[in-house]
């Protein structure tokens, strides 16, 4: 009966050991892609429900990102918040909640890629499904930002 009790403690041991484990790789690819993203960013291209905004409006707009907060200036409003990412799934997933701006008080799901120094990122509005890809068409509500790291200057 002792054996039997043992190998079933040693058995739950590992298994809780296994998925801690798994559990701290996934935090720590987050972690990482949460410390790439920071930094200054510049639009460079955004859709929005089918509709691909103005090349004026895409160059007055940019994002700076500082831990798990951001800064999105458009040529019109600024929008502050913090977001969430779980980079283990391709493309990863990101949840962005606004405490300031158009979507105040809100979470938009979304998906990400990041590269180099080219992030791409696609939101559902408020209240509905994430986007499964990068596809901001007509009649979706979904937003379609990508940017480019700006260079740090010497």
């Amino acid at each position: 009966m002792r054996v039997c009790a043992l190998l079933v403690l040693t058995g739950a041991f590992v298994f809780a050991a296994g998925a801690f484990a798994l559990h701290a790789a996934e935090d720590d690819k987050d972690k990482g892609d949460r410390a790439s993203l920071e930094g200054t960013w510049k639009l460079v291209s955004w859709q929005e429900d089918g509709k691909v905004m103005s090349e004026a409006d895409v160059k007055k707009s940019g994002m700076t990102i500082k831990g798990d907060r951001f800064t999105l200036t458009m040529p019109d409003a600024t929008t502050e918040g913090t977001f969430k990412t779980v980079a283990t799934k391709k493309p990863g997933d990101i949840d962005v909640t606004s405490v300031k701006g158009r979507f105040e008080g809100k979470t938009l799901l979304g998906v990400y890629e990041l590269s180099d120094d080219t992030y791409k990122a696609c939101f559902a509005p408020p209240g509905k499904d994430r986007p499964k890809e990068f596809s901001p068409e007509k009649e979706s509500g979904n937003i379609l930002f990508v940017f480019k790291r700006e260079k740090a200057k010497p």
